[in-house]
């Protein structure tokens, strides 16, 4: 996507994803987020309080948590374990009067704490342009394919294929890069394979690999249209396609304040509907439950 003032009947050219993803707000100081009228973003897309737990929480930052076990959380804590919590979700961002352009509170993002009031769900914050145009008319990509992407392919294949050793060397890439990301080496994400030496202890079953990448996907792609894909290609064990564990067991179990819309993992979500005049001409074509 680009930017052009240009051309600005033809808004096709530019991205609204800032102005979708952004909070209702700009960057603390009053650094602009978007191209919209007034530089903020519209706070459409918001991010389940069970989602940011996962992560914030100490088996989460360990990087393999049993999915059975919802672990309590500091709520204040600010300082994650894991660089890329830091980078994906919002801490914070600041009100702007929309008439005088006056900056005004400072509001946190759950779970961060302070400031003068708090947004209780999450904002992810990988999409910003300060320069944008109007709120669809900005220069943000949406990723389609990134190196760590292509390793956790990899540890996902290698997985199933019983190859144990080389897929935690795949998946150990991106955490040794996570590690390093701000320029001082961490103690979290902790590595999984048992040839680094601040590894997490112990062998994963195949289930718990599985696991362990679904939601390594989760924090490294969190915004950039990967997840439904995910949940419809891989499986939680033998008998039980990720989609229906997450819709049927996991999300269930988590507590009903952290879950927002349950209902967006209908069971029709699956699979796309076939297009009516496919259907209509062919009476042998059943079209797909729920539409």
């Amino acid at each position: 996507f680009f930017r052009d003032k240009d051309a600005l009947a033809d808004q096709s050219l530019g991205s609204n994803i800032a102005n979708l993803f952004n909070p209702a707000g700009v960057q603390v100081g009053g650094k602009l987020v978007s191209g919209n009228p007034y530089g903020k973003g519209a706070g459409v897309h918001r991010v389940q309080k069970w989602f940011i737990k996962y992560f914030q929480d100490d088996q989460g930052s360990l990087g393999y948590s049993d999915p059975s076990v919802d672990a309590s959380i500091d709520e204040a804590k600010l300082i994650s374990k894991d660089y890329r919590i830091e980078v994906t979700f919002w801490r914070r961002f600041q009100q702007k009067n929309n008439n005088t352009g006056v900056l005004g509170n400072i509001v946190t993002v759950y779970p961060a704490a302070g400031g003068n009031s708090q947004e209780n769900w999450g904002y992810i914050r990988k999409f910003i342009d300060p320069q944008g145009i109007n709120n669809r008319t900005n220069e943000n990509d949406m990723p389609r394919l990134r190196l760590s992407d292509m390793y956790l392919i990899k540890a996902e294949a290698l997985n199933e294929l019983g190859k144990y050793t080389e897929a935690c060397q795949a998946i150990d890439m991106v955490r040794e890069r996570a590690r390093k990301a701000d320029g001082t080496e961490r103690a979290y994400p902790k590595y999984i394979g048992s040839d680094r030496p601040d590894n997490i202890g112990r062998t994963l079953t195949k289930q718990e690999f599985r696991w362990l990448v679904f939601m390594e996907r989760g924090l490294e792609f969190a915004g950039e249209q990967k997840r439904w894909f995910d949940l419809i290609r891989m499986k939680y064990d033998e008998n039980t396609q990720m989609y229906d564990y997450m819709k049927d067991t996991f999300i269930p179990s988590r507590p009903a304040a952290d879950v927002q819309k349950q209902g967006v993992m209908a069971a029709r979500k699956k699979y796309f509907p076939i297009p009516f005049a496919e259907v209509s001409r062919n009476d042998g074509v059943q079209q797909n439950p729920g539409y």
